[in-house]
């Protein structure tokens, strides 16, 4: 199941179910930030989220393009003057009395330049008693005055940000990306240039985001100039955007947007990077993109963009948004030659987006809570649960349902459970996973059923909104929602389950970098395979699901050689799959516990099962279509302990009718599942 996310709980108006306290509603909802949240910093620095193999030093990180030239420390800045967004004058020689200057060089739409833009303003109500002064610079060709007026306000920066329109500002100090910083001392010499602190970085592996800060670099160098010593980190890598510098398109170029890019861009980027989506923004149009051109070969061409974490050597899935060798090779030709924009004419029309629901206009709309949820301002949330009854008083069937994040800038994760009447459920337990509904994530979509299949909701069906925020550095609020499209009961013909298989007896020695635990599912009867989901925090480090079939051959159904515990993708089979009965899928999981693992919250730690992401799971998730006529949940077996695979039990199995985990499947890829020939009802179980 897709990362599982917590909130806090409500029953409709009631806030206190079952000694469960809710969120304290907000008194009004605060306008929401243009530019993207934390989460949304992996749209654009996606990947694996550890650094398997830095056995040197665990704490290595890796620039992807280059860390900062060691020319620049000990330079002297030459005196600039440039302009803020409101027209004033700046010139480094005012500061001549100021004992230290930070520059540091900003975006305003790039992610990280967000998450980090409220840090700065700390850093400078900090030292600005000391004299030092913060100057903003925005080297970005894209970024008009308006923008950078309209982020330092959003931010509420206490400090100028300048506009270098030509980057030679950039050019003088050197600086690549945003943001980077530079530390001036009293002489304008540089003393200090990378990043602000060490919570995001590149790996040998992609990307990582530790828990909490463990060195605040900025800080340090500005502490340690000022009290005359030398710095003792003078320079880290800056990881973020790459500056956009001037360019100049070649009007010869075979490759341009309008006749290949722009498809491209459509087919692969634009479900998400289009206004009030997921990603920190839209690539639609040309001028979209303008700014964007190296940063986009950048990700494309290390595959961190789009994401998609399973090896392609095991099977074959519908919702594959990879771009093949020979489309990365066109981005990289386009961005060689200046990204031109070529004919209009030869330009597809426009993709065209549904406004709202995604699914037919919803017969039932159910909020999460009747009041808005306030994300408070801290690096890290613990999940958050809502209990909601949404009025069902006969038994229905679902068509169509979709989980709408109510503030895509900060909802990451949304799981809905769907809780029959007669269940007491503990909302941190194994057995909540039983009741799987439907959920989304970056990039999900709905879940819209052909014709004749449909999930069962009994009358009195409690939800229960598992939700997972990331904080920007300020107080935001959600108020997120689920929709539902009904279809009568005569009109069903097969009830989708899902199966969920767990191990729940995980038990990770500290400073390990290898755990492996493992759970089998065993089916006593046919079953035709829509849909596969695995689902581990962040000591996750891959995760495997074998078909073992009784004719002793064995098939790798998914490999998730590196699992990214920041994307969470339902991978669904580009053809059902037929299961026979005697099949056995074992669900093998890799765990790293080690300080190579850069996301590891404490290596020093034994980890064990929970629902917060410091603990760990083990939970395989499978969607089938079988001809059933029982919608009732069937259930058996405890979890087995974990050990290495050649030894893992069979472990605890829930079966219900339903959809597994976030966004299911795309409605035309189910079409294709309508004609399955009928069969017999299946059972299927699980020994320990």
């Amino acid at each position: 199941m897709p990362e599982l996310i917590k909130l806090v709980m409500s029953l409709g108006g009631d806030r206190n179910l079952r000694g469960l306290a809710s969120a304290e509603p907000a008194d009004e909802r605060r306008v929401r930030l243009r530019f993207r949240s934390l989460a949304l910093l992996l749209c654009f620095w996606l990947g694996s989220a550890r650094a398997q193999d830095s056995a040197t030093d665990p704490t290595r990180v890796v620039d992807s393009l280059n860390a900062s030239p060691p020319t620049l420390l000990a330079r002297r800045i030459e005196n600039f003057t440039l302009r803020d967004s409101r027209g004033a004058r700046h010139s480094l020689e005012d500061y001549a009395r100021a004992p230290a200057i930070v520059v540091v060089f900003l975006g305003t739409e790039c992610p990280l330049a967000v998450t980090y833009a409220p840090r700065l303003a700390t850093l400078a109500a900090e030292f600005g008693p000391q004299g030092v002064i913060f100057l903003g610079v925005n080297s970005n060709r894209q970024d008009s005055l308006a923008e950078i007026d309209q982020f330092s306000r959003q931010h509420e920066l206490p400090f100028p940000v300048l506009k270098d329109a030509s980057a030679s500002i950039a050019e003088q100090f050197g600086a690549q990306r945003t943001p980077q910083a530079f530390v001036l001392d009293n002489q304008r010499v540089v003393r200090y240039v990378g990043r602000i602190d060490d919570q995001y970085g590149l790996t040998d592996g992609g990307t990582f985001q530790r828990p909490r800060v463990l060195r605040r670099d900025l800080a340090i160098a500005l502490d340690e100039v000022l009290s005359g010593q030398v710095v003792s980190q003078p320079e880290t890598t800056a990881t973020g955007c790459l500056i956009a510098r001037q360019r100049a398109a070649q009007s010869d170029s075979p490759v341009t947007w309008s006749r290949q890019i722009s498809r491209l861009f459509q087919d692969h980027c634009q479900s998400c990077h289009r206004a009030d989506n997921i990603a920190p923004f839209p690539l639609l149009t040309y001028q979209d993109v303008l700014g964007w051109e190296d940063m986009i070969l950048e990700v494309v061409a290390k595959r961190r963009m789009p994401p998609w974490h399973a090896d392609p050597q095991y099977g074959s899935f519908a919702n594959d948004c990879r771009l093949r060798d020979d489309e990365i090779d066109l981005v990289r030709q386009w961005v060689e030659h200046g990204a031109p924009e070529g004919d209009v004419a030869d330009a597809p029309a426009p993709r065209q987006f549904t406004e709202g629901w995604d699914i037919p206009q919803p017969d039932l709309v159910v909020q999460m809570s009747d009041q808005p949820f306030v994300i408070p301002q801290k690096d890290n949330l613990e999940y958050q649960f809502f209990v909601v009854d949404p009025g069902l008083r006969e038994d229905c069937w679902v068509q169509a349902a979709e989980c709408r994040a109510g503030n895509r800038s900060v909802v990451h994760h949304i799981t809905v459970f769907a809780v029959p009447p007669e269940v007491q459920v503990d909302i941190h337990g194994p057995n909540l996973f039983r009741y799987a509904f439907v959920g989304t994530s970056p990039g999900g979509k709905p879940c819209l059923f052909p014709p004749g299949v449909a999930r069962l909701l009994s009358a009195g069906t409690r939800f229960i909104f598992e939700i997972h925020y990331t904080p920007r550095g300020r107080a935001e609020t959600d108020l997120s929602s689920l929709g539902l499209k009904f279809v009568e009961a005569g009109q069903v013909r097969r009830p989708v389950q899902t199966v969920i298989a767990m191990n729940t007896a995980l038990d990770i020695p500290p400073m390990v970098p290898d755990y492996v635990a493992a759970t089998d599912c065993a089916l006593t009867d046919d079953v035709e395979l829509l849909l596969l989901n695995p689902h581990m925090h962040l000591r996750g480090r891959s995760f495997r699901f074998t078909a073992m079939f009784p004719n002793g051959r064995a098939e790798v159904l998914l490999d998730v050689p590196q699992y990214d515990f920041n994307w969470q993708h339902n991978y669904v089979l580009a053809e059902s799959k037929r299961l026979p009965r005697g099949t056995v899928i074992r669900c093998e999981g890799h765990f790293d516990n080690s300080p190579q693992n850069l996301s590891n919250p404490d290596p020093a730690s034994r980890v064990r099962w929970g629902d917060q992401t410091w603990q760990e799971m083990l939970v395989a998730c499978f969607v089938v279509i079988p001809d059933h006529d029982d919608p009732q949940w069937v259930y058996a077996g405890p979890t087995g302990p974990s050990m290495p695979p050649a030894e893992a039990p069979r472990a605890e199995l829930a079966i219900g009718l339903g959809i597994a985990g976030l966004s299911l499947v795309f409605a035309g890829v189910l079409l294709r599942w309508v004609t399955i020939r009928r069969r017999k009802v299946p059972t299927i179980i699980t020994q320990t």
